[in-house]
């Protein structure tokens, strides 16, 4: 028998199927889990064995222009105080990320249609952390790799 763990992180839900320990196991005696991301309304499933008996995860479809990234992506070099959001390229070469609701105008091209957008601007956000090489005056760490992620996705 299987219980479904369910868990809900702002607009993203996650939900995975579990094994009790009471003959879930497939016919190789591998445990699965299925796994769905809802976002908006695309949803991405997959089944897959589990490799650490904690439910595998998918990346929720961001469509065109658009990349889910995470805290994980990019180790020591992630710029930001969240873990996880989308960056866009949109407007030719504008680079916006977006999380918990908020879109941020990250680099000086979306920074243009911040206004016209409605978007927020990532220098006087708090989701931009502070270089932890130098606390308390102001300068945060390099936030080239969004720049760049960003500018990748750009036609």
């Amino acid at each position: 028998m299987k219980k479904l763990t369910t868990i809900a992180v702002g607009a993203v839900l996650v939900l995975g199927a579990c094994s009790n320990g009471s003959g879930s196991e497939g016919a190789n005696g591998d445990v699965t889990t299925t796994t769905a991301v809802q976002r908006a309304s695309s949803t991405t499933t997959e089944q897959r064995p589990a490799t650490s008996g904690r439910p595998t995860t998918t990346r929720p479809d961001v469509g065109p222009n658009a990349r889910y990234l995470t805290r994980a992506d990019f180790g020591k070099d992630w710029p930001l105080t969240v873990d996880s959001g989308v960056v866009h390229c949109t407007k030719g070469s504008a680079v916006t990320f977006e999380t918990g609701g908020d879109t941020y105008a990250v680099n000086g091209t979306a920074r243009g249609f911040m206004e016209q957008e409605g978007w927020e601007d990532i220098t006087d956000s708090p989701i931009w952390a502070e270089n932890p090489d130098y606390p308390g005056v102001g300068l945060k760490i390099d936030i080239g790799v969004i720049i760049d992620a960003g500018l990748d996705l750009c036609d």
